[in-house]
């Protein structure tokens, strides 16, 4: 509760002048208008569903529309916070916006785990439980729905932290409940366990007949976003204002616009602390404010929220993300490997589609480590490297006479390659559908997607693709793009 801070704190922001909204809580404009939809908001961990979705969730509750909230975690990383405590927070919390204890769901998964999910269980891990730090690898969980973790609520007992589980539990969750629209992290979040908790929901509706609408949101940027421009820690202190909007991304995301902004209930921008339910739902995370205003967490209580949103197709086996170049004129290629370090003549644009099993790559003077350089050509490429000794994936973006810009690091599943068969990647490179100077690139693993990059100064094309320290199953590259793209530049100018 909000009322546990630091008096001096308190009164100064209850002293701040409320801004004039009318009478009305219900936004004014958005996709939370008109007939009460479903709407499930999943967090990675307790808090994040305040932060990114407050505001919608209480105008949920306030016309009808039954809202859900599913958390990954319980946020117990290394023993720093007792999970039962957050969840403790979590339920209070959401209390603040009209949201039942019933309507909470708990997966329990680990906090600091999610993109090293495997096929195999992960080892016993430190976390604390109910006061005690103790290892372990199984879900747990004593509130939300049914007082425990869903999965002992749909099997009748705790599940072990495997990929399969998590996504079979959210799946399984996501058809009950059946939502419109799912609020959820961006997978360019830079917490792993954000964007991991995208890249999991996106494998659970693949296992469901029908795909909401759903709309991603920032939390963790890279910087002290959205408290300021400084590039790292030590953040300024919040600057409280919920009656001003969001603040637009900055650092290597800025220019990269949000499709939309949802104006918050009138009463989620008054400054005074004892009626801005927001403000409350944020401090009732003690744990994670520390029990002052000057967390960065309240910097997240603005006048509206804003999402990157996004709308699927069903294509053969999955829902893909609906896009306006559609994929009917891809022109596929087989891109023989015969030497250890090379490059071909492959002259494609986006949307591109690079997949290939890859085997453990051999040791070399760099290490373990495959590389492979897409839409290549005189002005830079896209360059994938695999590192399988720190089991992690980056991509990098690379222009001539510039230093390289590392777009993106994804750490892989903890038993990548634990036996000697070959692992099938796959790389797509897209525009983003509602802006076409936007790309982004999607790695893929195991049929799963493992993380998601965004470029705002994207290539178009290239002419040549590269490789180093690849060894594929069949000895080739599979390769889809849009052929005859000499009319096209092959670099997107930055805005």
């Amino acid at each position: 509760m909000l009322r546990r801070i630091a008096g001096t704190a308190l009164t100064a922001l209850a002293g701040m002048s409320a801004l004039a909204c009318g009478t009305s809580s219900r936004p004014a404009t958005g996709d939370v208008d008109g007939p009460p939809k479903r709407w499930v908001v999943i967090a990675p961990h307790p808090d994040d569903e305040t932060l990114i979705a407050s505001g919608v969730l209480l105008h949920m509750a306030q016309s009808g529309g039954d809202p859900a909230v599913i958390v990954m975690t319980n946020g117990d990383l290394d023993c720093l916070h007792d999970g039962l405590a957050r969840e403790g927070e979590s339920v209070a919390g959401l209390a603040e916006l009209g949201i039942k204890e019933d309507r909470v769901y708990f997966l329990g998964y680990p906090d600091g785990g999610l993109s090293q999910l495997g096929r195999t269980p992960l080892p016993p891990r430190r976390r604390m439980i109910d006061g005690v730090c103790e290892q372990g690898n199984t879900t747990y969980g004593t509130r939300g729905h049914g007082g425990r973790e869903y999965h002992r609520s749909r099997t009748g007992a705790s599940a072990q932290y495997t990929h399969e589980n998590a996504v079979a539990d959210l799946a399984a969750l996501l058809a009950e409940l059946r939502p419109t629209d799912v609020a959820i992290t961006h997978p360019e979040d830079t917490h792993p366990d954000h964007a991991a908790t995208y890249a999991l929901f996106r494998s659970a509706l693949d296992r469901l007949p029908e795909a909401p609408r759903v709309h991603r949101a920032m939390v963790h940027n890279g910087d002290c976003w959205p408290t300021g421009t400084a590039p790292r820690e030590p953040c300024p202190i919040a600057n409280i204002t919920p009656d001003q909007p969001t603040p637009p991304l900055s650092g290597r995301l800025t220019g990269y616009v949000p499709g939309e902004r949802l104006p918050v209930p009138s009463s989620c921008r008054v400054r005074d602390p004892e009626v801005n339910p927001k403000l409350r739902a944020i401090a009732a995370h003690a744990s994670q404010t520390r029990g002052t205003l000057d967390s960065y967490l309240f910097a997240f209580a603005r006048s509206d929220e804003v999402f990157f949103p996004e709308r699927f197709e069903h294509g053969e086996r999955s829902w893909w993300r609906i896009d306006r170049t559609g994929r009917a004129s891809l022109t596929t290629q087989r891109v023989k490997v015969e030497r250890d370090d090379d490059d071909r003549s492959l002259p494609l644009a986006v949307p591109l589609v690079v997949a290939a099993s890859l085997s453990r790559p051999p040791v070399d003077e760099q290490g373990s480590i495959v590389r492979i350089d897409l839409l290549e050509d005189a002005s830079g490429s896209y360059e994938l490297i695999i590192d399988a000794d720190r089991r992690e994936a980056s991509v990098v973006r690379t222009f001539k006479g510039r230093i390289p810009e590392l777009l993106r690091v994804w750490p892989l599943p903890h038993d990548l390659w634990a036996s000697k068969t070959a692992e099938p990647f796959e790389m797509v490179i897209e525009p983003r559908p509602d802006d076409g100077s936007v790309a982004e690139l999607a790695l893929r693993l195991r049929g799963e997607l493992v993380g998601v990059a965004v470029d705002v100064q994207p290539r178009l094309h290239g002419d040549r693709i590269g490789y180093s320290n690849v060894f594929a199953a069949n000895g080739e590259l599979m390769v889809r793009g849009v052929s005859n793209v000499s009319a096209f530049p092959s670099v997107r100018p930055a805005r």
